[in-house]
């Protein structure tokens, strides 16, 4: 098993568990040092999580940690577009007082655009698993003021909101 650190709608169990069906959430963590942004551009056009050094070095990105057996990772970077949008980046994250090693993606400087938006089906995911993890209260509400559009594809909205009453694992 190795330990994936989720910030975006991977946070969500429902969503992880459906992509590496083994994943065990172990609890929330932060890394220090990154900011979250949305500006990875996706394959539907749309923007995406990712996280950026940050300037203000009392930033951090709040995220769940996962433990994934090392046979599942492939499942994983398939569906994060590993080598095509995402690259994975070993990271160190603060726990319940302790300092542990994790992995995680990070977007390529090729798909990263500053103008995207996220469409409301992702935001909505993304807020749905800071929510259900605990995530703290002030970094929640940031997440809920990031603006968001909608996905002009009603099939993929509707699927993807089907995440959102799934029962998590």
């Amino acid at each position: 098993m190795t330990t994936y650190f989720a910030y975006g709608s991977n946070m969500l169990t429902a969503r992880v568990t459906r992509r590496t069906p083994s994943a065990v959430p172990v609890g929330r963590a932060r890394l220090e040092g990154f900011q979250l942004c949305f500006h990875k551009r996706g394959m539907d056009g749309s923007g995406k999580c990712s996280i950026a050094p940050a300037a203000d070095r009392q930033a951090c990105v709040w995220g769940v940690l996962f433990e994934i057996p090392r046979n599942e990772h492939a499942l994983l970077d398939l569906a994060e577009s590993l080598g095509a949008g995402y690259i994975r980046k070993s990271v160190v994250v603060q726990r319940a007082g302790s300092t542990l090693p994790a992995w995680t993606y990070q977007a390529q400087a090729g798909f990263i655009d500053g103008d995207l938006s996220p469409f409301d089906w992702y935001h909505a995911l993304v807020l749905a698993g800071a929510v259900e993890h605990g995530l703290p209260p002030g970094y929640v509400e940031q997440i809920e003021m990031i603006a968001s559009v909608v996905d002009p594809s009603p099939g993929r909205t509707e699927q993807m909101k089907a995440l959102l009453s799934a029962p998590a694992g």
